[in-house]
């Protein structure tokens, strides 16, 4: 019988990714760790695919899969919708793109029961925060949770809260627009008291995803001039220091070679077709006072030296 208040649950915003989801979720539901402790949340933006016919078969079938589909397209605002109507003690928001692994949700849930009293914040990153050799990370403060997760905020797969601190939080959709919601949320919550990150592998990126065309915005208009606009807002703050954004903006062009590469070199991924007209002019804004920018510059045409594949390019 389903808990009144999960321990877990999975939010998963999802358009049209009707094949992605049903490989996604027949691996979730086959779970032993996939129990009465866990729900998962599905909000549809209103999907032209046969997403609702797969969402509501698992509905049907599973009392802790919950399926929502939005009247009309609501954008990045159903980040939000999906958060609101979970119910479990601890939010995860996830990509339909990605899926947790046995082992996460059980790992999560081990977690989550550990501070479900003192409900600290707690951000699991599958690995991707620094150093990786670290499992747990305490951030005292939002300059040192910068520094330790630097770009990797802007994936959706790394924003979790707690259902109190997630329905204590205001102007949740003051940047919709900017695509970068989980962010101004996660440096919101980082910035009241520090957070505690599990640096420990937790989720798979579907395979299915290779087959999908990525696309449908400006990628360094988002991922560069976005991020670091909502950063200055909490700079300005006094709760971000230059010195910590100088060095994110450094490893920034080292994480996203691979995507500076196509976008000003190359341009042959089948996969990737994101827009990135006005890339050149966005970094020189960024970057034009940074001596180490140039040779950054200079060596770029190089990079198939440093990335395997550039024909399948994959990310």
């Amino acid at each position: 019988m389903m808990n009144t208040t999960p321990l877990l649950s999975i939010c998963i915003p999802t358009y049209n990714r009707a094949a992605i989801l049903q490989n996604t979720l027949s691996r979730i539901v086959s779970y032993k760790s996939f129990d009465d402790e866990v729900e998962l949340v599905i909000s549809d933006n209103c999907s032209t695919d046969s997403t609702q016919e797969v969402c509501e078969a698992f509905a049907r079938q599973y009392g802790n899969v919950r399926y929502y589909r939005n009247d009309v397209n609501i954008h990045d605002r159903n980040f939000i919708n999906v958060l609101d109507k979970a119910n479990g003690m601890y939010l995860k928001l996830m990509n339909d793109t990605c899926y947790p692994t046995e082992e996460g949700i059980a790992f999560m849930k081990n977690v989550i029961r550990a501070h479900r009293n003192t409900q600290q914040p707690l951000f699991f990153t599958n690995g991707w925060a620094r150093p990786k050799e670290e499992d747990m990370i305490h951030c005292s403060n939002l300059d040192d949770y910068i520094n330790h997760v630097s770009v990797m905020v802007t994936f959706n797969n790394l924003f979790g809260a707690w259902k109190q601190t997630w329905n204590a939080l205001e102007q949740k959709e003051k940047f919709a627009a900017l695509k970068l919601q989980q962010v101004d949320w996660t440096f919101e919550i980082v910035s009241k008291g520090g957070a505690l990150i599990y640096n420990q592998h937790i989720l798979e990126i579907t395979k299915e995803l290779r087959k999908v065309v990525r696309q449908g915005y400006n990628y360094f208009e988002v991922l560069l001039d976005n991020y670091y606009k909502i950063m200055q807002g909490y700079a300005d703050q006094n709760l971000v220091s230059q010195a910590t954004i100088d060095k994110d903006k450094k490893h920034f062009l080292k994480h996203f070679r691979p995507e500076l590469f196509q976008a000003l070199v190359c341009h042959t991924a089948r996969y990737w077709n994101y827009e990135t007209s006005g890339t050149l002019s966005r970094l020189f804004r960024h970057y034009k006072h940074k001596p180490y920018f140039y040779l950054f510059l200079a060596t770029l045409p190089f990079q198939w030296l440093f990335h395997a594949s550039v024909r399948d390019f994959e990310r």
